[in-house]
């Protein structure tokens, strides 16, 4: 099987990762969804949004199963590298924010996960922060969750004997116009991609 590079957005809410992977996606980048907005955002149509916290181990293995699929490799596609709106390594943070503990079973299934790179995008201003029914968390609890992301990975690679400095990179918000401020940041994706030639 040919090799197929994975890189990994993640970050607080609204930090504008989804923009930037919206972007790649215009410029023909194989780009997959966030499973966390697809399973709340569902919830929430259908009025069963509380009701998805009372079950957590049905949650947790939900998630994980929607990120199996979103990871899922096509092996007629061209394609050398995939864009993962979040990965398994924030399935494995939010059980902790849920009360919740993980089977030994499940700790095997997140661990048994690779990402080439992390790009963590800069929180934007709060004046561009929105707050509703899905994205619950004020401006303040969103800038502790972008700490906990960082924190998170920090651990991934940690784990696996590489150096996060070099696997965790911090996207700018480059916020003087915020239609540009996308695509000078998926410019810096592409940028920074080629300088560690993995494009």
């Amino acid at each position: 099987m040919r090799k197929i590079t994975k890189i990994v957005f993640s970050g607080g809410p609204n930090v504008g990762k989804t923009s930037i992977l919206q972007e790649l996606k215009k410029r023909g980048y194989d780009v997959r969804n966030e499973v966390f907005t697809k399973l709340f955002s569902e919830a929430q149509k259908e009025n069963r949004f509380e009701e998805l916290f009372k079950n957590k181990k049905a949650l947790i293995n939900k998630l994980i199963d929607l990120q199996i699929e979103e990871e899922k490799i096509d092996n007629t596609s061209t394609q050398k590298y995939i864009f993962l709106d979040r990965g398994m390594v924030d399935i494995s943070g939010f059980p902790k924010e849920i009360e919740y503990n993980l089977t030994s079973q499940e700790i095997s299934i997140l661990e048994n996960f690779h990402y080439d790179l992390c790009f963590m995008p800069d929180p934007l201003d709060k004046q561009f922060y929105d707050q509703n029914s899905v994205r619950r968390q004020t401006f303040e609890e969103s800038l502790e969750r972008q700490k906990q992301c960082i924190e998170v990975y920090r651990e991934f690679y940690k784990k696996r004997n590489l150096d996060p400095e070099k696997y965790i990179v911090f996207v700018p918000s480059f916020l003087n116009h915020e239609n540009l401020s996308v695509n000078k940041r998926a410019d810096f994706v592409i940028k920074t991609l080629k300088e560690k030639q993995f494009l």
